[in-house]
Protein backbone atom coordinates (compact mmCIF):
# COMPACT_ATOMS: atom_id res chain seq x y z
CA UNK A 1 0.00 0.00 0.00
CA UNK A 2 2.93 2.39 1.09
CA UNK A 3 4.32 1.77 -2.70
CA UNK A 4 1.01 2.54 -3.80
CA UNK A 5 0.99 6.00 -1.71
CA UNK A 6 3.90 6.92 -3.05
CA UNK A 7 2.86 6.38 -6.56
CA UNK A 8 -0.16 8.72 -6.16
CA UNK A 9 2.53 11.28 -4.63
CA UNK A 10 4.53 11.38 -7.76
CA UNK A 11 1.66 11.51 -10.06
CA UNK A 12 0.44 14.59 -8.49
CA UNK A 13 3.81 16.06 -8.01
CA UNK A 14 4.94 15.84 -12.05
CA UNK A 15 1.08 16.58 -13.45
CA UNK A 16 1.30 15.04 -16.42
CA UNK A 17 -1.43 14.16 -18.45
CA UNK A 18 -4.71 12.22 -17.14
CA UNK A 19 -2.42 12.42 -13.81
CA UNK A 20 -5.71 13.35 -11.44
CA UNK A 21 -7.36 9.58 -13.19
CA UNK A 22 -4.26 7.85 -12.52
CA UNK A 23 -4.54 8.76 -9.06
CA UNK A 24 -8.15 8.25 -8.99
CA UNK A 25 -7.66 4.53 -10.01
CA UNK A 26 -4.53 3.98 -7.86
CA UNK A 27 -6.56 5.20 -4.68
CA UNK A 28 -9.45 3.07 -5.66
CA UNK A 29 -6.87 0.00 -6.03
CA UNK A 30 -5.85 1.15 -2.54
CA UNK A 31 -9.08 0.97 -1.11
CA UNK A 32 -9.87 -2.48 -2.55
CA UNK A 33 -6.74 -3.74 -0.78
CA UNK A 34 -7.52 -2.55 2.64
CA UNK A 35 -11.25 -3.44 1.70
CA UNK A 36 -10.15 -7.52 1.08
CA UNK A 37 -7.66 -7.23 4.18
CA UNK A 38 -10.60 -6.26 6.25
CA UNK A 39 -12.90 -9.09 5.02
CA UNK A 40 -9.98 -11.78 5.25
CA UNK A 41 -9.74 -10.54 9.12
CA UNK A 42 -13.58 -10.10 9.35
CA UNK A 43 -13.77 -6.65 9.46
CA UNK A 44 -16.50 -3.79 8.48
CA UNK A 45 -15.62 -1.24 5.99
CA UNK A 46 -18.13 1.53 5.24
CA UNK A 47 -17.12 3.31 2.12
CA UNK A 48 -19.51 5.89 2.50
CA UNK A 49 -18.05 6.59 5.63
CA UNK A 50 -14.74 6.94 3.89
CA UNK A 51 -16.27 8.74 1.45
CA UNK A 52 -17.19 11.44 3.80
CA UNK A 53 -13.99 11.42 5.87
CA UNK A 54 -12.51 12.18 2.23
CA UNK A 55 -14.63 15.05 1.27
CA UNK A 56 -13.96 16.64 5.02
CA UNK A 57 -10.44 16.12 4.25
CA UNK A 58 -9.96 17.59 0.89
CA UNK A 59 -13.43 19.57 0.45
CA UNK A 60 -10.99 22.86 -0.45
CA UNK A 61 -10.00 20.40 -3.51
CA UNK A 62 -11.77 19.54 -6.77
CA UNK A 63 -13.91 16.59 -5.75
CA UNK A 64 -15.98 14.74 -8.77
CA UNK A 65 -18.80 12.28 -8.67
CA UNK A 66 -17.05 9.71 -10.76
CA UNK A 67 -13.97 9.40 -8.80
CA UNK A 68 -16.16 9.70 -5.13
CA UNK A 69 -18.03 6.63 -6.96
CA UNK A 70 -14.92 5.10 -7.99
CA UNK A 71 -13.94 4.94 -4.31
CA UNK A 72 -16.90 2.74 -3.24
CA UNK A 73 -16.70 0.48 -6.04
CA UNK A 74 -20.36 1.63 -7.17
CA UNK A 75 -21.44 3.60 -10.37
CA UNK A 76 -22.00 6.70 -10.56
CA UNK A 77 -26.23 6.39 -9.82
CA UNK A 78 -25.58 3.79 -7.19
CA UNK A 79 -23.55 5.80 -5.74
CA UNK A 80 -25.72 9.17 -5.67
CA UNK A 81 -28.42 7.58 -4.16
CA UNK A 82 -26.75 6.28 -1.20
CA UNK A 83 -25.08 8.91 -0.03
CA UNK A 84 -28.01 10.78 -0.08
CA UNK A 85 -29.66 7.98 1.63
CA UNK A 86 -27.04 7.91 4.26
CA UNK A 87 -26.57 11.46 4.84
CA UNK A 88 -30.07 13.42 3.79
CA UNK A 89 -28.19 15.17 1.33
CA UNK A 90 -26.72 14.58 -2.64
CA UNK A 91 -23.19 14.81 -2.30
CA UNK A 92 -22.70 17.98 -4.25
CA UNK A 93 -24.64 19.69 -1.35
CA UNK A 94 -22.63 17.62 1.31
CA UNK A 95 -19.29 19.47 -0.61
CA UNK A 96 -20.53 22.56 -0.75
CA UNK A 97 -21.66 22.42 3.02
CA UNK A 98 -18.22 21.42 4.14
CA UNK A 99 -16.67 24.24 1.99
CA UNK A 100 -18.86 26.08 3.92
CA UNK A 101 -17.93 25.35 7.58
CA UNK A 102 -14.85 25.60 6.20
CA UNK A 103 -14.98 29.40 5.31
CA UNK A 104 -17.27 30.16 8.31
CA UNK A 105 -14.27 28.90 10.86
CA UNK A 106 -11.68 30.51 8.76
CA UNK A 107 -13.67 33.94 8.78
CA UNK A 108 -13.88 34.05 12.39
CA UNK A 109 -10.46 32.68 13.21
CA UNK A 110 -8.46 34.29 10.96
CA UNK A 111 -7.83 37.59 9.66
CA UNK A 112 -7.71 36.58 5.95
CA UNK A 113 -8.99 38.53 3.13
CA UNK A 114 -13.34 37.00 1.52
CA UNK A 115 -11.11 36.81 -1.22
CA UNK A 116 -8.14 34.28 -0.30
CA UNK A 117 -10.74 32.63 1.90
CA UNK A 118 -12.98 31.68 -0.68
CA UNK A 119 -9.72 30.18 -2.74
CA UNK A 120 -8.46 28.05 -0.03
CA UNK A 121 -11.90 26.78 0.78
CA UNK A 122 -12.64 25.76 -2.73
CA UNK A 123 -15.02 28.20 -3.93
CA UNK A 124 -13.76 29.57 -8.03
CA UNK A 125 -13.82 33.31 -6.61
CA UNK A 126 -14.63 35.71 -3.78
CA UNK A 127 -17.92 36.44 -5.43
CA UNK A 128 -19.19 32.65 -5.41
CA UNK A 129 -18.19 32.36 -2.01
CA UNK A 130 -20.14 35.64 -1.22
CA UNK A 131 -23.39 34.45 -3.12
CA UNK A 132 -23.26 30.84 -1.70
CA UNK A 133 -22.65 32.33 1.41
CA UNK A 134 -25.76 35.01 1.60
CA UNK A 135 -27.96 31.97 0.04
CA UNK A 136 -27.32 29.67 3.23
CA UNK A 137 -26.59 32.11 5.74
CA UNK A 138 -28.79 35.29 4.82
CA UNK A 139 -25.85 37.64 5.13
CA UNK A 140 -22.52 38.18 3.43
CA UNK A 141 -19.01 36.78 4.99
CA UNK A 142 -17.79 39.89 5.70
CA UNK A 143 -21.36 40.41 8.14
CA UNK A 144 -20.68 37.34 9.39
CA UNK A 145 -17.47 37.99 10.30
CA UNK A 146 -18.13 41.16 11.39
CA UNK A 147 -20.72 39.67 13.89
CA UNK A 148 -18.44 37.12 15.12
CA UNK A 149 -20.71 34.96 13.59
CA UNK A 150 -23.35 35.63 15.30
CA UNK A 151 -26.69 36.21 12.84
CA UNK A 152 -28.67 38.14 15.17
CA UNK A 153 -31.55 35.39 15.26
CA UNK A 154 -31.42 33.95 11.44
CA UNK A 155 -31.03 30.32 10.87
CA UNK A 156 -29.05 28.64 8.44
CA UNK A 157 -30.89 27.53 5.12
CA UNK A 158 -29.93 24.46 3.10
CA UNK A 159 -32.15 24.43 -0.16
Amino acid sequence: IWDKVKTIQGELERREAYYHLAASLILSEILLLHQRRLHQRGGNFNPMHYVCQYIEENAAQEISLPSLAAMTGYSCDRFRHLFREITGVPPKKYIQMKRMEQAKKMLLNSQRSVSEIAGLCGFTNESQLSAAFKKQMGISPSKFRKGGGDMGGMKEVWN
